[in-house]
């Protein structure tokens, strides 16, 4: 038996961790994509489907309240993505949260951690292992009260397959851009980091690196480069490279699966999380988050300032146009030259028009200079 449909699938896999028979694997396709392989133990016992959240989709909760929300903390929130307001929710709830982290090798991964491991953004897809899932809905069964922040995909299939013990379980989905597959970050850190050490990848701060991929061993920074310089994050950005179903998010509108929806406020001076309450449930949690931490910024926002930028939350993130040249060079050279030889002409003229403005700035100081 087959599943969802191939481009339809997000790679959630609960559906391997419902399998009674161990039967279903993640495997990866001819561009690295992962997607569930039924083997032939299957006893066709249906679980699988009636865990699929694209063939058993969730009710979905439109929200109530919308806020601006940061941590007043300017140290605290250094290494957050936008307002910092995931990592508060991770230290309300410390040793009850999951949420996605590095692993050792820098795979991104969804496990149990502290609010630190979950801080600032990680643009890969992140594994979701059936032992988590299982773990999860063992914590969940035994009476404790959990945390899950993530994809509003991984959401849905999490709360499919916990089913009656989810009751305890308080979701937050991000407000998500799509994900790259895994090989696509493993095989670029593979070529970047050059035999270094390597202990934290970043992609967003609240410091000068914001939007810099960067690379760190320690507290020294080896690797440094700018959005539109980079080729694996500039792919990322502009929907070269990421999973087919992606582009067509159902998760992409208002309604939202999780209790809470976290992400950027756009629109809004400075690095500010948007936080829309979805359910009792959020509001609830969100009002202890606001008792528990006075640093915790909440200024409420008409839904309708969260929607003026569409992608992510009105519609999916489009598709770029380099992206059937993407996937033409990956089949021949693999993620790390494709994406170069795809890109190479945007990220020339990125470079000419830095150097451009550089050499104009320049200019203006000297004739400023001579005009004294």
């Amino acid at each position: 038996m087959t599943l969802c449909p191939s481009d339809k699938c997000s790679g959630c896999g609960a559906c391997v961790a419902v399998c009674p028979v161990g039967c279903i694997s993640m495997r990866e396709d001819a561009f690295g994509v992962s997607h569930p392989e039924i083997g032939p133990l299957c006893t066709e016992c249906g679980l699988c489907a009636k865990t699929c959240p694209v063939l058993n989709p969730l009710h979905l909760h439109e929200p109530s309240k919308c806020y601006a929300a940061w941590n007043s903390n300017a140290e605290e929130r250094r290494l957050s993505a936008s307002g910092g307001v995931a990592a508060l929710l991770a230290r309300l709830y410390a040793g009850r949260v999951y949420g996605t982290a590095w692993s050792d090798s820098f795979m991104a991964e969804v496990k149990s951690g502290i609010a630190d491991d979950f801080k600032g953004s990680k643009y890969v897809q992140s594994h979701f292992s059936e032992d988590t899932y299982r773990e999860i809905k063992s914590r969940l069964k035994s009476g404790e009260k959990l945390l899950f922040i993530g994809t509003p995909c991984q959401v849905a299939g999490l709360l499919n397959f916990a089913g009656d013990a989810s009751e305890g379980l308080l979701t937050a989905d991000l407000l998500c851009h799509g994900v790259c597959p895994e090989r696509y970050l493993t095989e670029e850190l593979g070529h970047l980091r050059k035999g270094r050490n390597l202990t934290d990848v970043r992609f967003r701060s609240n410091d000068k690196y914001n939007f810099h991929l960067t690379l760190w061993d320690g507290d020294k920074c080896f690797y440094d480069k700018d959005q539109k310089l980079q080729p694996y994050f500039r792919a990322f950005l502009e929907g070269i490279s990421l999973r087919e179903n992606c582009y067509g998010c159902q998760y992409s509108k208002p309604e939202r699966p999780g209790d809470l929806t976290l992400g950027d406020f756009i629109g809004l001076d400075g690095q500010v999380s948007s936080v829309s309450v979805n359910t009792t449930k959020g509001s609830e949690a969100l009002k202890e988050l606001s008792a528990k931490f006075p640093e915790l910024q909440l200024v409420e926002h008409p839904y309708s300032d969260r929607l003026a930028y569409r992608p992510s939350i009105m519609e999916p993130f489009k598709k770029s146009p380099l992206r059937a040249k993407f996937l033409d060079n990956y089949l021949q050279s693999g993620f790390y030259k494709a994406v170069r030889k795809t890109l190479f002409k945007d990220i020339v003229k990125a470079y000419a028009t830095i150097a451009y403005w550089k050499i104009h700035h320049i200019g203006h100081l000297i004739k400023k200079r001579l005009l004294k």
